[in-house]
């Protein structure tokens, strides 16, 4: 049988004993080089858990509930204001039922909203073709072009082609 020890230097069953002890109660590393791992007990882990209430989503503490409120309530009128400017830069600037401006009063000036506009991201736009998809016109045309004739009525639809074609509304 063969084993990982080395073989006995020493003379006498005592020494080896002695070298057995001093080895055994000796660290091999020196004083600051080891930290032992902190130890969680089952009772320090349950005061922790004690600390929120996950039931009513709140600290039990109520200078450390205060803060955290103080602290959401700041940060969600943050978010809110940026939200509000960046809405009045691309929608309407005025309710549609009672025609009154959502604009504060430091922009109602003219300079100052128009100002503000500038500053503000460009929104992307809403196609890449030089055309309207539905109708195949281009986007100057488009805008001026009537959709629907009155009854009775012919138009003209134009094509990219040059080539005209007159489509009379009793067909449809």
């Amino acid at each position: 049988m063969m084993t990982n020890s080395a073989p006995y230097d020493e003379k006498s069953w005592g020494e080896t004993l002695k070298n057995y002890r001093k080895t055994t109660t000796t660290l091999p590393w020196s004083k600051g080089e080891f930290q032992p791992t902190d130890r969680v007990t089952t009772y320090q882990k349950s005061r922790q858990e004690r600390e929120f209430n996950p039931v009513l989503m709140q600290f039990r503490d109520v200078e450390k509930e205060s803060t955290v409120e103080r602290r959401e309530r700041a940060f969600a009128a943050v978010r809110l204001n940026e939200a509000k400017d960046k809405q009045l830069c691309f929608e309407q600037k005025f309710d549609i039922i009672n025609h009154q401006s959502h604009l504060p009063q430091r922009f109602a000036d003219a300079s100052k909203q128009a100002g503000m506009m500038k500053t503000a991201k460009m929104k992307n736009p809403d196609t890449r073709l030089k055309y309207n998809l539905i109708s195949h016109m281009g986007h100057e045309e488009h805008g001026v072009a009537k959709m629907v004739p009155k009854e009775g009525e012919e138009f003209l639809l134009r094509r990219d082609m040059d080539v005209t074609l007159e489509v009379s509304t009793s067909i449809m």
